[in-house]
């Protein structure tokens, strides 16, 4: 079947746009001028828009709504350059969006009240009314920056920086003017702060810190118990006042001038120096350290847990332990030639040893518990170390005049060197006692009296001559004589 089309003049578009019923036709119909020229293909109803190939110069059809609908003819490059210097009236739209291409445009159609800036396909800003006025703009992408930059003479520069990453931290590149300024947190300065008046807590700082830095000394009339005082500053002068901190360092400078130091402890950074108190100095005074009463550890020396110096106050249990906190702990006290006094009891629960030569006891009475009393002890005892071990009584000056009683190992019955009690020397083996005399000074021995029960003459050899022999089965006693 054959297709055919419908050939309008000028007059038959005119008023077919101008009643609203479109070209007539609907379909396939081409626009014929007066001159007979074809001057655009459209296809109003169908799917298709202008057809390839349109220039600037091509001419157009348009209804004027501001001239009753008048069609006029105009060009496709007039359309352009209107749309850029401004169409007059309004333009209204639900789903308006303006830009180069579809990620990178400004979008008014996708919410009342609200304006999204999208670019490089991302929608990066969005500006919206609140509070029926406040203009808003939010940066829409979480932990991205808002920045807003600029060129200073011919250098290009960032004026400010808000990272949204760092709750809102904004950083200026140049300084910032204002009336005045309220800051609710910290302030870190890395610069100078320069002002003609600061106050602190609605007071003026020439009323609480008087001279102002940048001189020698800083003296307080009110609190200053923040932040830090670094070098610079000679004199600290906080007068009665105290000076409370987490922490002091001197910086191994000295402190001097100083009344009462109260702290929980002291303790040492630096461990290859130790701690060292010296109370010599200019004091001519008393120096001491005051321990509390009636404490159960008033001072404590140690090291770790383990006790080497406690001092206990505890009333009527008053104690000074010395070495006592780990187990065999040697101390000493006094040097080589000192005299170390105790000024009462002393109990040694364990060993005395005395290596001195001489051990001198004032005392009026002597008490020893053991039954036997050790002379002459030796770490290889023989007889010749133990001869001439006795007991001797002071009754004269002169040691030859003193009472005594005296083991000799030549004197007795083993006086030949054999210890079997064959020598014939006389009285007891070894004993001899001696008298105080003040002249004719003698020792004599120690003469024993052997008992037996058997009526037989005694052959033994254990006494030395003068020694007596009583046999009680026949009551006869004998005398050895040699």
């Amino acid at each position: 079947m054959a297709t055919w089309k419908k050939i309008l003049t000028e007059a038959d578009a005119q008023k077919d746009l101008v009643t609203g019923s479109g070209l007539s036709g609907g379909v396939n119909n081409v626009l014929i001028g007066t001159d007979g020229d074809v001057t655009l293909a459209v296809d109003i109803n169908g799917a298709t828009d202008l057809g390839n190939g349109i220039a600037s110069g091509d001419e157009i059809l348009v209804a004027d709504v501001n001239d009753s609908n008048a069609i006029k003819k105009t060009t496709v490059g007039d359309i352009v350059n209107l749309a850029g210097s401004g169409v007059s009236g309004n333009t209204f739209a639900s789903d308006l969006k303006i830009g180069r291409d579809a990620d990178n445009l400004i979008d008014f159609a996708t919410a009342d009240n609200e304006i999204t800036f999208r670019v490089s396909a991302a929608d990066v800003l969005e500006l919206t009314n609140a509070n029926t006025g406040d203009a808003v703009l939010t940066v829409l992408t979480a932990d991205k920056n808002f920045t807003i930059k600029g060129t200073d003479g011919s250098s290009g520069i960032t004026a400010l920086d808000i990272d949204m990453a760092a709750a809102g931290k904004a950083t200026f590149i140049g300084e910032i003017v204002a009336p005045s300024l309220d800051i609710e947190n910290d302030v870190d300065i890395n610069g100078t702060l320069e002002a003609d008046a600061i106050t602190i807590n609605g007071t003026a700082i020439a009323s609480v810190l008087s001279p102002v830095a940048g001189n020698t000394s800083l003296v307080t009339t009110g609190a200053l118990d923040t932040g830090s005082i670094t070098s610079g500053f000679g004199n600290i002068d906080v007068g009665a006042s105290s000076i409370a901190a987490g922490s002091f360092d001197a910086s191994n400078g000295n402190i001097t001038n100083v009344g009462d130091i109260d702290a929980d402890s002291i303790s040492v950074a630096d461990a290859a120096n130790g701690l060292n108190i010296d109370f010599s100095g200019a004091n001519t005074g008393t120096s001491a350290l005051t321990i509390k009463d009636n404490v159960a550890e008033a001072l404590v020396i140690q090291e770790g847990t383990n006790d080497y110096l406690q001092i206990v106050t505890t009333n009527s249990s008053e104690a000074v332990k010395i070495g006592h906190g780990v187990s065999g702990t040697a101390i000493t006290i006094g040097h080589t030639t000192s005299e170390v006094t105790i000024g009462d009891n002393l109990t040694v629960t364990g060993d005395l040893t005395v290596n001195g030569t001489t051990t001198t006891i004032n005392t009026t009475n002597l008490e020893v518990e053991d039954h036997i009393i050790l002379l002459g002890t030796n770490a290889s005892p023989t007889a010749d170390t133990g001869t001439l071990s006795g007991i001797e009584v002071e009754t004269s000056g002169t040691a030859s005049k003193r009472a005594s009683i005296i083991w000799t190992k030549d004197l007795g019955a083993s006086n030949d060197g054999t210890y079997d009690g064959s020598g014939t020397a006389v009285g007891l083996t070894g004993w001899a006692c001696t008298n105080h005399q003040e002249s004719n000074q003698a020792s004599f021995p120690i003469a024993v009296m052997e008992f037996s029960t058997n009526s037989t003459a005694p052959t033994s050899n254990s006494a030395g001559v003068g020694c007596f022999h009583y046999d009680t089965g026949d009551d006869k006693l004998y005398i050895r004589t040699a």
